[in-house]
Formats: structure tokens, sequence, C-alpha cells
């Protein structure tokens, strides 16, 4: 299904399956597909729906309609619901009527619209979306070069992942300054206790508090998977062992998400999640 669909249509699906997992939720619903258009490309779809409102409102609009549950680990799968692969069908089927070869996220936007139930079109018709219009509006837009429109293959150089090489060396040696310099404008940092901190400054003055257990010799580690290897985003999950989160605690064994963006052309972390395991969970030994 995603052969067509460009690296910022990605990270919208990736995007919308961490908005699930922060609330909870066992499916991935149009209301998060719709946060992860706006989170992903807001211009777009501001220059598509003139009268949309801010993020941070639909986000609040969101939360007033959902019952907030436990946050789920963004290990864990999660598949799409109904009307969201109908949105993503929806979706393909507009970019073929159009004429585009590619998905991107104007698309997914039309196609969320299209969906007759879901959340995402009760509130984007809130906003004054109108079908008719967006159609027309994606269809004045400029045709992409075709060279373009075609997602880069999912074989980059080893040269894309060598920001989280660089994390994990800054991470062990203590270099707080060099580990700053990581995180992305809108990044989000959820730690062990599932607290979330929102942003590169309130991640950067806690960082030291945050990651300090892991730059002790004795956390060993090991690069569990690879969840997504592009050109424009790599997402790695890494298990840690023998880290002591707090003093006169017992070590545990810790898994680590890291998720990396192509930003401006710099790679930079968007989220970094910690979350604990039982020993069951955990197979492998680590190593370093």
């Amino acid at each position: 299904m995603f052969e067509r669909y460009t690296e910022r249509a990605r990270r919208v699906i990736f995007f919308a399956r961490y908005e699930a997992s922060v609330y909870g939720s066992p499916t991935i619903e149009t209301e998060h597909l719709l946060l992860g258009i706006l989170r992903e490309d807001y211009k777009i779809a501001k220059h598509l729906l003139p009268r949309l409102r801010p993020k941070s409102e639909i986000q609040a609009k969101i939360e007033s309609k959902i019952t907030r549950r436990e946050r789920i680990s963004t290990s864990v799968e999660m598949p799409l619901s109904n009307e969201s692969k109908q949105a993503l069908r929806l979706a393909g089927e507009e970019a073929t009527t159009i004429g585009h070869r590619h998905v991107g996220t104007e698309h997914l936007l039309l196609g969320l619209l299209r969906v007759g139930e879901g959340m995402a079109s009760g509130i984007l018709r809130e906003n004054e979306a109108d079908l008719d219009r967006v159609r027309k509006e994606i269809s004045r837009l400029p045709s992409p070069d075709p060279a373009s429109s075609v997602p880069t293959p999912l074989v980059p150089s080893d040269g894309e992942i060598q920001a989280y090489r660089q994390f994990i060396a800054s991470l062990r040696e203590g270099s707080w300054h060099e580990l700053h310099d990581f995180f992305a404008k809108e990044a989000s940092f959820i730690n062990a206790d599932g607290k979330l901190l929102s942003g590169r400054q309130e991640i950067v003055s806690n960082l030291e508090t945050l990651l300090a257990p892991f730059a002790t010799k004795n956390a060993k580690h090991h690069l569990e998977k690879e969840l997504c290897r592009t050109a424009e985003l790599w997402v790695g999950t890494i298990l840690w062992d023998a880290v002591h989160l707090q003093a006169h605690t017992f070590p545990q064994r810790l898994r680590m998400t890291l998720v990396f963006g192509n930003d401006a052309g710099g790679w930079s972390i968007f989220l970094l999640q910690i979350t604990s395991l039982a020993e069951e969970q955990v197979g492998k030994p680590a190593a370093t």
C-alpha cells in the first residue's frame, strides 16, 4: 500500500501511530491520522483549508471527545481502524484520479474528508472543509517532478544512521552539550514512568537527569531492531541492561525507542521513549 507514499506521507503514518500510543488507543483512528498530517505538514493543510484552526486547538478538540487510556508502548503492533484503512484507500484513489503517481499529505487529507465515519471528517467540516474545493485545490498544485515523487528506496547508506551512533557515543561519554544538539524543536521525550516532556527546551533542561543513568559504564546496550530506515526517517529500539534509574534501586532492563528525522538537512531526534521491561519480556542478553 505504501509504495507510492512520499516520505512526508510515510511520516504521517508513523506520527499517527505515536499519537494513538499516547492516548492509549488499541487502533490507529482517523483522528490520529489527522494529528499526524497536522504535525508533519500543517502548511499544506492550511493552504487547502484556509479556515483551519491551529493544531493545538484541534488536538484539544480531539481530547475533549475521547477517553484517554494508559499509554501503549510504541513497540507494540497497532492496526489501522476500518475507517483509517478506508481513508488511506480513498487517498490512493484520489491521487490516481487527479493523475498523481505519488500519495502525499494532501491526498491523505482528502481521504479523511471523504470518509463518512470517524472523528477526523467531522472536525475537518467544523473547520469549513469542503470536499469539492479541496479536490480542486489539490489538482491546481504544481505537478511534482516525476523523479522526486517516487519515494526514496528503503535501502539508505550507513551514513544515514550515523546520527544514532553519534547520539549513543555522546550518551556513553556523558557529553550533555553535544546531546542538546540532537533534539528537534518539537521533540518529545517519554521517560520510564510514562511522563511526557514536550519540546526541545523542556527536554534539554532535564536531559542530564533523564539520561545520566545510561552514561554509567555498567549500563550495557545493543541495537534490538530497526523499525524503519529511509532517507528521511530512522526508527530503532535499543535494549539496555543494568541501568539504575534511581539511587539505591535494583538495576533494570529498558527499551529505548529512538526516532530520527531529517530536519532541514540534518538529523534530529523527534521522539525518545524509554520503557521498563519485565524479565520475561527480555530474551537476548545485552552486550556492549
